[in-house]
């Protein structure tokens, strides 16, 4: 029997159709309208009892003081640095010793160090979690310390630096009492205390506002106090001098933008000496005339671009200047230049070729007239100092190794309630992990390779197996824990065309722990996705229009279909693209601006998805929802700046939790959705922490946070108390 045509025509629409059905995925539904942002309902909620542990805290430092090297004796210098803690190290002549003076955290940066005719130490230093300044002075039973100068009570903690003690310069007077210039930042002054006895008395040198940002401290013969110093708001170089009518201020240089990195010493005719950066045209200046003299003779000493910063002067026991100075031409140098019978000579110490060396240059002369240079190789984090034999050769020193660790994080809580994570350690060129299991946690070598563990992202098989996608160069990197505990790493892609392939990676485990990947290939700007099939990896181009992929975030779908939310750089908009069968559909979903977006995805059980990201420029942080019908968009937080990262998890009920980092109050700051809206707190009361914060929830829906404390540059645990 024949068919009629019109049969065969609707008998192949139906055939169509059930084709095009068996295409699509479940849960499609990604482009969905998108509902007007909504007024988010916020409820009061019971403090919630942190408690936060430091799990990983190795010694750091980052900003170095001014005068933070000085001599004992020829042949035994000492430095003064910190940023997590203060540090005090010393050489004996084959080794450097190593002191931590301050334990509290937060201390230490803008070290400035003056050593006395007994050989003890004191030194002024800056209190970053409280705004404070502080010294320590060392005797026969171990070190003393004091609070100098407190916050005001008004003080606006949003700022990088505020309160009291910036920029701390010390130094000893005839009779060995300590003085110390130094910057307010709440009033935006110079000002100057001194110890009498054992009370410190203050004055103001110069309350011009933005004067003594930087400043540098010295005494002539009869006692009195020298101080050049960098003023901000008219950027001209500057010069007080105590007498018996108080402080007297000059303008020393106001040609252009001058007078940065000031340092004054005082020679034995009451001269004054000063070396300092010439902004606008980027040279070493230097200047000098009688103590206490407004009219300076001025000479620029170096003939090319950048070169001068970080300017440090000392006298030789002859009266001639001897000057170090950061060079940046043709890669990173110290440089030292110093006058020999009436002609400047000029010559280099350290050079960093592609790395970065240099920064925080300081210098100090011996009884010998011998040269010392201590500077911050940033590439290798040491400080180091430099020896000058009277050849003119150079003997490197290697000081501190600073180590810094926990600013990418990535967290998951398994099937028994334990705790596992990964990290970076950039220092030393590590990824590492650590598990929490009965209350102790254990740490172990996930890889350690040239650049490796940036953007890591941790996920658990179903045998509770931690699994994890990095960079490292040169690309994408994948490892696996075997159940004996080793770990595995492949590369995902490597190409021949340089690196950067493969930032921004998230990672999502299928059936049978089969790994998904989003991630960003930086060298053609495209969105990308890989798996495994056939025990290969297989790689696509997601989307390439315009430069896009940033801050990827994956999920997968009942059907293991990826979901992925990242950024549009070209066009500034929080993006996602899916795949039904074998294709892919991309949209915009919000337009949030030039941001750190970091998008973290979750799906519930009946395919409804969440995602919290960054947006406004980084002045909002919101939480989009796809109830399978339209998505709706709410604004959790703002008037903050929240950036690296945002995480999302959800609970046994499938409502969203989130973490992020609102890097202007400097909080860690923890949300979650209840029946009546959302409840938004901070983690830590005090201090700076949150960065590169990931999020699990337990059994019980007990939030495990990792993140990084910024100041001390630690990795940093919390939970709420059982």
């Amino acid at each position: 029997m024949k068919q009629h045509p019109t049969m065969k025509y609707w008998m192949a629409l139906v055939i169509f159709a059930l084709i095009l059905a068996g295409c699509q995925s479940p849960d499609a539904g990604y482009d969905s309208p998108v509902a007007p942002i909504e007024e988010t309902q916020f409820i009061d909620s019971p403090p919630l009892n942190w408690s936060i542990s430091r799990l990983d805290s190795p010694a750091f430092f980052r900003q170095l003081g001014r005068g933070y090297l000085r001599l004992r004796a020829p042949g035994a210098p000492c430095t003064a640095y910190g940023d997590d803690h203060l540090y005090y190290s010393c050489f004996d002549g084959e080794n450097w010793s190593f002191e931590t003076v301050d334990g509290d955290f937060g201390v230490g940066v803008f070290a400035s160090l003056a050593i006395d005719a007994d050989g003890w130490a004191h030194i002024a230093y800056y209190d970053q979690v409280n705004g404070r300044l502080k010294y320590a002075r060392q005797g026969a039973d171990g070190w003393t310390l004091q609070v100098v100068a407190e916050a005001d009570a008004d003080t606006d903690r949003t700022l990088p630096f505020f309160g009291n003690g910036g920029a701390p310069f010390i130094a000893l007077d005839a009779d060995q009492a300590p003085h110390i210039s130094f910057y307010d930042y709440d009033q935006r002054m110079l000002e100057f205390a001194s110890l009498h006895g054992e009370e410190w008395v203050f004055e103001v040198i110069d309350s011009t506002p933005g004067a003594g940002v930087n400043s540098s401290l010295a005494f002539d013969s009869a006692g009195g106090a020298h101080v050049a110093y960098f003023e901000a708001e008219s950027e001209v170089l500057k010069y007080a001098w105590q007498d018996e009518d108080g402080w007297q201020t000059a303008i020393v240089d106001d040609d252009g933008q001058v007078g940065k990195f000031a340092s004054i010493a005082v020679d034995s005719k009451n001269y004054a000496h000063i070396a300092y950066y010439d902004i606008g045209k980027t040279r070493l200046k230097y200047a000098a005339a009688p103590a206490k003299q407004k009219i300076f003779t001025i000479r620029t000493l170096t003939d090319l671009d950048n070169t001068g910063e970080f300017a440090s002067l000392a006298l030789d026991s002859r009266d001639q200047p001897h000057i170090a100075y950061y060079r940046d031409v043709e890669g990173s140098h110290v440089y030292y230049i110093r006058k020999e019978k009436g002609k400047w000579i000029d010559e280099k110490v350290s050079t960093g070729e592609r790395d970065l060396v240099g920064l925080g240059t300081t210098i100090a002369l011996d009884s010998n007239d011998r040269p010392y240079f201590a500077y911050r190789h940033s590439s290798e984090n040491q400080l180091r100092v430099k020896l000058r034999s009277a050849e003119g050769e150079y003997e490197t020193q290697v000081v501190f190794q600073s180590t810094r660790v926990g600013e990418m994080t990535s967290l998951a809580v398994d099937s028994q309630d334990r705790v596992h994570l990964i990290y970076e350690n950039d220092s030393q060129d590590e990824l590492r992990y650590a598990l929490k299991e009965d209350g102790q946690w254990q740490f172990s070598l996930v890889e350690q390779s040239i650049d490796t563990g940036v953007h890591p992202s941790l996920k658990l098989t179903d045998s509770d197996l931690p699994h994890a996608t990095f960079w490292g160069l040169p690309s994408i990197k994948y490892a696996r824990q075997t159940a004996e505990g080793d770990w595995l790493v492949d590369w995902v892609e490597v190409h021949d065309n340089g690196d950067w392939t493969g930032w921004y990676t998230s990672l999502a485990l299928g059936e049978d722990d089969i790994p998904h990947v989003s991630y960003y290939d930086w060298l053609q700007y495209d969105l990308k996705y890989a798996t495994i099939k056939n025990n290969r990896w297989e790689t696509k181009v997601v989307d390439r229009l315009g430069d896009v992929g940033g801050y990827t975030s994956i999920v997968l779908d009942d059907s293991d279909q990826p979901l992925i939310a990242y950024y549009d750089f070209t066009d500034l908009d929080l993006k996602l693209a899916w795949q039904i069968g074998k294709r892919w559909h991309t949209r915009t979903l919000d337009d949030v601006g030039v941001v750190e977006l970091y998008p973290s995805l979750a799906r519930t059980a009946d395919g409804q998805i969440y995602l919290s990201y960054i947006s406004d420029n980084g002045n909002s942080l919101r939480v989009a929802h796809l109830d399978g019908q339209q998505w709706t968009i709410e604004t959790i937080d703002r008037g903050g700046y929240y950036f690296k990262a945002t995480s999302l998890a959800l609970d046994s009920k499938g409502r969203p939790h989130v973490v992020y980092y609102d890097g202007k109050h400097k909080v860690l700051r923890y949300a979650y959705q209840t029946g009546a809206g959302w409840a938004v707190s901070s983690v830590n009361a005090e201090g700076n922490y949150g960065m590169g914060a990931s999020l699990g929830l337990d059994s019980e829906d007990r939030p495990h946070i990792s993140f990084q404390d910024v100041i001390d540059q630690d990795l940093m645990y919390a939970t709420t108390a059982e």
